[in-house]
Formats: C-alpha cells, structure tokens, sequence
C-alpha cells in the first residue's frame, strides 16, 4: 500500500467527517461519535457532481518499490551511494553475522515523525512512513539488502559496467521492481478463490 498510496491529511477542525452512532450499536454509546479528518484534496476539485473530489497522491502510482527508493528524483539521489549502483546503508558489527540496515536520516529525506524526535534519530526511506512500524522497517532492510546484492552480483556478471553507477543503479531497479511486482501479484492473488472468485474483465 505505501508503493502506491500516500495522502498527507487534511485540517481536522475545518475538514472532517462527524459519524455518528447508529441506532443499532452494542458496543459504544449511542451519544458517541467519531470525528476523522479526510485525505487533502486537489483545490480545483469536489466542486459538483460532475467534478468529484480528487486526493492528493504524493507516491507515485505504480508497483515501483518507491517506498525503498522514493517517488522524487530528488529522494531517490539522496539515498544512494552513487556508486556501483548501490544504495547507502549501515553494518551492525556487533552481530555474530552482520548485515547491511537501513541509514539513519542524515541525508534530511522526509519523514512523519513525532516533534520531539530529531530526523536523523530516524530510519531512512523513500516513504515518509517507513519508520511507521517495525514490520515495515523489516520489509525495507530486505529489499536494501537486495538491491545491494543485486548490484554485486551485475558487476560481477558484466564487466564492463562495473564502473556505470548509473546503469548499474537503474538495471537493478528494475529487476526489483520485476520482483516485487511478482510478490505483490502473488499475495493480491492468495485472496480469490471460489467464495471469492477473480474478477471479470467489466470489474464485476
């Protein structure tokens, strides 16, 4: 979801949706109600019915791994090493077997992140979100780890662009972005069956 998706959210006083208890409810008071503040929305939008409102996407919107590499030139230079292709990242030496983590942010790239907590207290990623929970800083590290791989395994193979950063960069994101697409497909996949079969070409 976050290769896909990511809207920032919009002022909860001044643009919020109020739902309230149906008459039916057991487990909540039927005084309660819940405030949730929308997704920010195109200014030249939502201004009738025939021009619908339409949300912000600041994640590009294809099966890019772009919450690895990031959805801006801009990001995504700031997280490699611009060399041999490979994507910066920290070794733990305290490990029997190190391995290769995510950087911490000292490259500045956007981060959500409480006021409190210095940037570079957090991880790095092409998401915002990445240090949002562990499980997707584990999913992160995988693929950092192999893309690094990757480029290892490239220049060994192919000689002579052992020193095109660029090339090497470029061919290994698209061979993980091969991947990944392959892994989200397979797990999106898990879910039809006869109960819920695949969808038709009309979307029914």
């Amino acid at each position: 979801m976050h290769d896909v998706t990511y809207s920032q959210d919009s002022d909860l006083d001044k643009d919020k949706i109020v739902v309230p208890m149906p008459p039916d409810e057991e487990d909540y008071p039927l005084n309660t109600t819940f405030e949730v503040w929308r997704s920010v929305a195109d200014p030249k939008s939502g201004t009738s019915p025939q021009n619908p409102r339409q949300i912000l996407n600041e994640a590009t919107t294809w099966l890019d791994i772009s919450a690895l590499y990031g959805s801006t030139k801009e990001v995504a230079d700031k997280l490699r090493t611009h060399k041999g292709g490979k994507l910066i990242s920290q070794r733990s030496v305290e490990l029997d077997h190190p391995g290769e983590y995510l950087p911490f942010n000292t490259m500045n790239v956007p981060m959500k992140k409480p006021a409190r907590l210095d940037p570079a207290q957090l991880f790095a990623g092409g998401d915002p979100r990445t240090n949002e929970d562990w499980i997707l800083l584990a999913v992160h590290t995988l693929l950092l780890r192999e893309h690094n791989r990757l480029c290892g395994v490239l220049a060994k193979r192919k000689p002579e662009i052992v020193n095109d950063d660029e090339r090497l960069y470029q061919t290994v994101r698209l061979l993980m972005s091969a991947k990944y697409a392959m892994i989200a497909n397979s797990y999106q996949m898990a879910y039809w069956d006869s109960i819920m079969p695949w969808p038709r070409d009309d979307g029914t």
